[in-house]
């Protein structure tokens, strides 16, 4: 009933009447809504897309999930991934030179228009691992905190340094060029000053996001983690009443 629908919605954002027309199936399905009869629906769609140990039936939102499976297809853009659709993307939408930065050209497949428009959202639940800072934008780009940048800390940005990326400010040494941040707050020089410089030949930047034991960017890790209802002790009632309901599956209800 959840997989189905996950097709469609990996390349291509979805009209909300249609994503709400997919939900509406679903709904009818669990109530067991028909045409000649609508029954009583005893909880919110809210609380049946929450996580079983949350109370509700772990299906996912289509919404977020539509966002979710773009946004995994701009990471492979922004982190030069060597997929052949990637390079033939970032070839015709000229992005080699600036992988940080997605924007609309004139002429754009929906696919692309896709990636751009779910882009700052990646961006701003990432941080960027640190290559050689070809591809960084210190001042709007997460690479000291992640989800953070600049303008959060209340930092007013030089007009002259607007432009700059992140390897600009390294000198010849390989160090911090403090001189071009003498102007930043001692609180956001303090995590910078814990962060090693680039060095030339250490790699490409990336942006990390929501990462699986092999370090690929993993959408059900990150629909867990922006998801998370928060409410840690009613998350332990319900895994106590899940873990309840296995035991007594198994005819085993000694723990309940």
């Amino acid at each position: 009933m959840e997989v189905i629908p996950v097709y469609p919605i990996m390349t291509n954002l979805l009209p909300k009447a249609c994503i709400k027309d997919i939900q509406k199936l679903q709904r009818n399905f669990i109530w067991g809504d028909s045409v000649e009869k609508k029954r009583y629906h005893a909880v919110s769609w809210d609380i049946v897309t929450k996580a079983k140990c949350n109370g509700g039936l772990g299906l996912r939102d289509l919404n977020l999930m539509n966002q979710f499976c773009i946004m995994k297809l701009g990471s492979k853009i922004i982190n030069g991934d060597d997929d052949l659709w990637c390079n033939i993307m970032r070839c015709k939408y000229k992005v080699e030179d600036n992988r940080g930065v997605l924007q609309e050209k004139r002429v754009n497949s929906n696919m692309w228009k896709a990636i751009v428009k779910t882009s700052p959202n990646l961006i701003d639940v990432g941080l960027w691992h640190i290559g050689e800072g070809n591809h960084i934008h210190p001042w709007t780009h997460s690479w000291t905190d992640r989800g953070k940048i600049f303008k959060d800390f209340n930092v007013a940005i030089h007009v002259e340094l607007a432009y700059y990326k992140l390897r600009d400010l390294v000198d010849i040494d390989g160090k911090w060029n403090w001189s071009l941040m003498a102007w930043i707050l001692d609180d956001v020089k303090l995590k910078i000053t814990i962060i090693l410089p680039l060095l030339t030949g250490s790699g490409v930047d990336k942006l990390i996001t929501a990462i699986d034991e092999e370090g690929n960017f993993a959408i059900g890790h990150l629909y867990k983690e922006l998801t998370q209802d928060g409410n840690l002790e009613r998350s332990k009632e319900w895994n106590l009443i899940c873990s309840c309901l296995s035991q007594r599956e198994s005819g085993d209800s000694s723990g309940c």
